[in-house]
């Protein structure tokens, strides 16, 4: 038994029916193995009702109910008892809507995503024009993507290819002592899943592996570097620049340092570190750019990270430096064209680049992948 009294007290029967009990303290019984009461305090002119309903089936009748007598809803509590003190600092809301036409009738704008209604022309925050159509919240969705999630799906990516290009041919796995060398794929394998070169794109006219290079290693230790370098640096240009830019320097400044290593005359080539360069490239202009303390310690942390790859590829034979160094310029330059987040607002030409970028990429891989399997299997 609950004892309420807010002036006149409605009843949802039993049978659907609502009606009024009585004007002072009423008892309420509630059928068994029901869920928990809700409270709805609907206020109309000048009488109050305190409607004490069951969350069922037949909830979303009881508010059609009482919306077509004009009241306004103000709030719910999960509570069976409400004092006196709580409903004096209630304050009316605007009138409310059925349910079903709110969530109808509201949206995020794709831009800037904050809450607006879905008839609005334009975003009244960032100005976006027509942020309810179908064609923006699809095509620009990408920058809803959880950040992190994106680094991850990233490396997924990465590590699915490595796996591919060890199961095409697993006799020519190279399993020799050299760190270097260990579970490493067989030049034919990277080559029909998409490795760069001027062998790949000239003798066999395979331009679109400046695409899929990006996402091909030589060896466990390859792969690794790699996917360490893109978690540590990739969350702090998602940070700076958003997820659109992120994508497209990454994936632009990759396919833009393989067509440098392939006009510098590289035979054959392979790895994310010309996309990572890319990243390392943005982040130097960010520091350099935004200056002050923050940019200061932004532009010294990664300038370790660009001296200690030139070091490590003049070291080391087979290293693309030329893919490197132009990913790492790329980058800086995508930097200064689009912008990072303090100096111009993530904008629907980002979006687009993005998805193209993503696209096309995808494609890419989805035909590597096929044709390789179907050749080496089939």
């Amino acid at each position: 038994m609950n004892h309420l009294s807010a002036g006149p007290v409605a009843r949802y029967g039993d049978r659907g029916r609502l009606r009024v009990v009585g004007k002072r303290t009423s008892q309420w019984r509630y059928p068994k193995k029901q869920p928990k009461k809700q409270l709805f305090l609907a206020f109309e002119e000048r009488m109050a009702y305190l409607v004490i309903v069951e969350k069922h089936s037949w909830l979303h009748h009881l508010r059609q109910r009482l919306l077509a007598r004009d009241p306004v809803v103000v709030g719910i509590s999960l509570e069976t008892k409400v004092s006196e003190e709580k409903r004096e600092h209630i304050t009316p809301a605007r009138e409310a809507q059925p349910m079903s036409t709110a969530k109808k009738n509201s949206l995020l704008c794709p831009n800037c995503r904050r809450l607006i209604s879905r008839d609005e022309s334009s975003c009244p925050y960032c100005g976006i024009r027509s942020p309810g159509s179908w064609w923006k919240n699809n095509l620009i969705g990408i920058g809803r993507r959880d950040p992190e999630a994106l680094i991850r799906q990233l490396i997924t990516v990465n590590v699915v290819m490595y796996i591919l290009s060890l199961l095409l041919n697993p006799r020519g796995l190279g399993m020799a002592m050299n760190p270097f060398d260990f579970l490493s794929p067989d030049n034919r394998s990277l080559l029909l899943l998409g490795a760069s070169g001027t062998m790949p794109i000239i003798d066999m006219g395979r331009w679109w592996s400046l695409l899929t290079a990006n996402f091909l290693h030589g060896s466990l230790l390859h792969i690794l570097f790699n996917m360490i370098a893109l978690r540590q640096i990739g969350p702090l240009v998602l940070k700076e620049y958003g997820i659109s830019r992120m994508l497209v320097i990454y994936l632009v400044g990759g396919v833009c340092g393989y067509l440098l290593s392939f006009l510098a005359g590289v035979r054959m080539t392979i790895g994310a570190s010309a996309a990572v360069c890319a990243l390392i490239g943005a982040a130097l202009y960010y520091g350099k750019s935004r200056g002050g303390s923050y940019g200061q310690a932004v532009y010294q942390q990664i300038s370790g990270w660009a001296i200690g790859i030139f070091i490590f590829g003049f070291m080391i034979p087979g290293i693309n430096n030329w893919a490197h160094g132009g990913g790492m310029a790329v980058g800086a330059l995508l930097g200064l064209l689009m912008g990072y987040q303090d100096k111009r607002r993530e904008s629907l030409t980002h979006r687009i680049l993005a998805t193209l970028s993503v696209g096309a990429c995808g494609l890419a891989l989805i035909w590597a992948s096929v044709t390789a399997v179907i050749y080496r299997f089939l």
